[in-house]
Protein backbone atom coordinates (compact mmCIF):
# COMPACT_ATOMS: atom_id res chain seq x y z
CA UNK A 1 0.00 0.00 0.00
CA UNK A 2 1.10 3.52 -0.59
CA UNK A 3 1.12 6.10 2.17
CA UNK A 4 -1.83 8.28 3.07
CA UNK A 5 -1.90 11.63 4.80
CA UNK A 6 -2.70 10.85 8.47
CA UNK A 7 -0.16 11.16 11.28
CA UNK A 8 0.11 8.39 13.87
CA UNK A 9 -1.48 10.73 16.41
CA UNK A 10 -4.48 11.28 14.13
CA UNK A 11 -4.91 7.54 13.69
CA UNK A 12 -4.78 6.93 17.46
CA UNK A 13 -7.42 9.63 18.01
CA UNK A 14 -9.59 8.15 15.26
CA UNK A 15 -9.25 4.67 16.78
CA UNK A 16 -10.64 5.92 20.10
CA UNK A 17 -10.42 2.63 22.01
CA UNK A 18 -8.55 -0.43 20.88
CA UNK A 19 -5.03 -1.69 20.36
CA UNK A 20 -2.06 -0.06 18.61
CA UNK A 21 0.29 -2.75 17.27
CA UNK A 22 3.74 -1.51 16.28
CA UNK A 23 4.73 -4.48 14.18
CA UNK A 24 3.37 -7.85 13.10
CA UNK A 25 6.18 -10.39 13.19
CA UNK A 26 4.46 -13.56 11.99
CA UNK A 27 1.15 -14.74 10.63
CA UNK A 28 -0.78 -17.56 9.09
CA UNK A 29 -4.03 -18.05 7.20
CA UNK A 30 -6.29 -21.05 6.70
CA UNK A 31 -7.07 -20.79 2.96
CA UNK A 32 -10.32 -22.76 3.07
CA UNK A 33 -11.93 -20.58 5.76
CA UNK A 34 -10.05 -17.29 5.37
CA UNK A 35 -9.33 -17.20 9.12
CA UNK A 36 -5.97 -15.63 9.88
CA UNK A 37 -3.69 -15.12 12.87
CA UNK A 38 -1.15 -12.30 13.22
CA UNK A 39 1.46 -12.44 15.98
CA UNK A 40 2.92 -9.36 17.66
CA UNK A 41 5.57 -8.96 20.36
CA UNK A 42 4.20 -5.78 21.90
CA UNK A 43 1.35 -3.36 21.54
CA UNK A 44 -0.28 -0.54 23.46
CA UNK A 45 -3.86 -0.15 24.47
CA UNK A 46 -5.63 2.92 23.15
CA UNK A 47 -8.10 4.55 25.51
CA UNK A 48 -10.15 7.63 24.62
CA UNK A 49 -7.87 8.41 21.69
CA UNK A 50 -4.63 8.21 23.65
CA UNK A 51 -1.93 5.58 23.95
CA UNK A 52 -2.09 3.75 27.29
CA UNK A 53 -0.29 0.78 28.87
CA UNK A 54 1.85 -1.66 26.93
CA UNK A 55 0.76 -5.26 26.48
CA UNK A 56 2.10 -8.25 24.63
CA UNK A 57 2.97 -10.57 23.18
CA UNK A 58 -0.26 -11.72 21.58
CA UNK A 59 -2.25 -12.58 18.49
CA UNK A 60 -4.85 -10.81 16.39
CA UNK A 61 -7.42 -13.10 14.79
CA UNK A 62 -10.01 -12.49 12.13
CA UNK A 63 -11.61 -13.59 8.90
CA UNK A 64 -9.90 -12.23 5.80
CA UNK A 65 -12.91 -10.84 3.89
CA UNK A 66 -14.45 -9.25 6.98
CA UNK A 67 -11.10 -7.69 7.95
CA UNK A 68 -10.60 -6.23 4.47
CA UNK A 69 -14.08 -4.70 4.61
CA UNK A 70 -13.35 -3.17 8.02
CA UNK A 71 -10.19 -1.24 7.03
CA UNK A 72 -10.78 2.47 7.64
CA UNK A 73 -10.37 4.71 4.57
CA UNK A 74 -7.46 6.62 6.12
CA UNK A 75 -3.80 5.60 5.96
CA UNK A 76 -0.69 6.73 7.81
CA UNK A 77 1.73 9.01 6.05
CA UNK A 78 4.81 6.84 6.64
CA UNK A 79 5.38 3.46 4.98
CA UNK A 80 7.08 0.91 7.25
CA UNK A 81 9.06 -1.98 5.82
CA UNK A 82 8.73 -5.38 7.45
CA UNK A 83 11.97 -5.92 9.36
CA UNK A 84 11.96 -9.70 9.08
CA UNK A 85 11.79 -12.05 6.14
CA UNK A 86 8.81 -14.39 6.27
CA UNK A 87 8.02 -17.63 4.53
CA UNK A 88 4.91 -18.75 2.72
CA UNK A 89 4.32 -22.46 2.23
CA UNK A 90 1.73 -24.10 0.00
CA UNK A 91 1.56 -27.43 -1.79
CA UNK A 92 5.07 -28.33 -0.62
CA UNK A 93 6.64 -25.12 -1.97
CA UNK A 94 8.24 -22.57 0.35
CA UNK A 95 8.83 -19.00 -0.80
CA UNK A 96 10.34 -15.99 0.97
CA UNK A 97 7.93 -13.06 1.46
CA UNK A 98 8.32 -9.51 2.69
CA UNK A 99 6.39 -6.29 2.39
CA UNK A 100 5.72 -2.78 3.58
CA UNK A 101 2.68 -0.80 4.62
CA UNK A 102 1.60 2.47 6.16
CA UNK A 103 -0.29 2.41 9.46
CA UNK A 104 -3.86 1.19 8.93
CA UNK A 105 -6.93 1.01 11.17
CA UNK A 106 -8.76 -2.31 11.12
CA UNK A 107 -11.85 -2.78 13.28
CA UNK A 108 -13.36 -5.98 14.66
CA UNK A 109 -10.33 -8.23 15.08
CA UNK A 110 -10.09 -10.56 18.07
CA UNK A 111 -7.21 -10.39 20.54
CA UNK A 112 -5.65 -13.35 22.32
CA UNK A 113 -2.62 -13.25 24.62
CA UNK A 114 0.36 -15.40 23.75
CA UNK A 115 0.72 -18.48 25.95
Amino acid sequence: MTAGSASSEELVRRLGNGLWVDEIHAGSVEPSSGVFRLAFQRARRVSRGRLAEEIGPGYLYGEMRAALRSIEPVLGREVHACRTLGWCARDGRVLPVQGESPDVLVRGLSLRPSR
